[in-house]
């Protein structure tokens, strides 16, 4: 390896990361130095793998991935030591100025910030290793910059939800086929996800409750089934005839999300959403007087 260079390397799990770093900090420094001389030393090309696999056991991951690819584009080969919050905050102006909604940069600088919590970390423990194995040099630890970026406001007022008479409409418009997962989520408050997922094996008649085994935080809950629920899972039973591994709602996901919307348009109601179903029924709790925080 030259001095002055350190070459390209691919994306490195968490405990080899250590182990190059120590190469790199012996090959450059065999008689031991103080202060920061390896610019490529954690990069966010380098962190992407740690926090994809850091992260692989979250469902949200799908949705992070072209995000953590964005900032990657950006930032790719920077030391993290050097990013600045100006520098995200163009960054945030130009995604404006391309169209994107406050809602969609907030959630792309909360991705970049986990990503440099995550590098944060790595340092630290690098550093331990580093005091551990005697090897005089300390990788330097810097705030998140993206901690410090002024967020743009997000309008939280616009609530979605269905009156009856746009319910009656929005299932008139609707193939029969779909009506069971659009009636199912009215009626539990279910993300689109969840339902596709579940089985018959989840549904407990005697206690009356459903069994949600992947959330979006990853746990598990279970849900009570009203009379309206369980009638309708009792006419797709009895259909069917199905096994206890069988799927119940056997949609594509493509598929639905493109009926729905069809149906929502023709029935008039547009911008609504399937996720709308969610709110929609959180509304009806609310109305009931019952505490939203039951939804989650």
């Amino acid at each position: 390896m030259k001095q002055g260079r350190i070459s390209r390397r691919p994306a490195l799990r968490e405990g080899d990361l250590v182990s190059f770093y120590r190469e790199v900090i012996q090959e450059w420094c065999p008689g031991g130095v103080k202060g920061t001389c390896c610019r490529e030393i954690g990069t966010p090309r380098e962190l992407e793998q740690t926090y994809v696999l850091y992260r692989q056991s979250k469902r949200s991951l799908a949705g992070d991935q072209s995000r953590i690819n964005f900032w990657v584009h950006i930032f790719g080969d920077r030391d993290i030591a050097t990013i600045q919050s100006t520098e995200i905050e163009k960054v945030m102006h130009e995604m404006g100025i391309d169209g994107k909604q406050p809602a969609t940069i907030v959630r792309y600088v909360a991705v970049l910030k986990a990503m440099l919590n995550r590098g944060r970390k790595i340092r630290k423990d690098i550093n331990k290793g580093l005091q551990h194995e005697h090897i005089d040099f300390i990788l330097p630890l810097m705030e998140n910059p993206a901690c410090d970026v002024e967020l743009p406001e997000v309008n939280n007022e616009l609530v979605r939800y269905l009156t009856e008479t746009q319910e009656e409409k929005l299932f008139d418009q609707l193939p029969t086929r779909y009506h069971p997962v659009v009636m199912i989520a009215l009626h539990t408050g279910c993300r689109q996800g969840e339902l596709l997922r579940l089985r018959w094996c989840d549904v407990d008649w005697n206690l009356g409750i459903m069994t949600i085994h992947q959330t979006k935080a990853g746990g598990k809950k279970r849900l009570p089934m009203n009379s309206t629920v369980q009638r309708v899972l009792l006419e797709l039973k009895k259909e069917r005839s199905p096994l206890p591994e069988d799927r119940i709602l056997t949609h594509a996901r493509h598929a639905l999300r493109e009926t729905f919307h069809r149906a929502v348009v023709r029935a008039g109601l547009a911008p609504f959403r399937f996720h709308d179903l969610r709110h929609t029924f959180a509304s009806r709790l609310a109305m009931q007087g019952v505490n939203d925080r039951t939804l989650m």
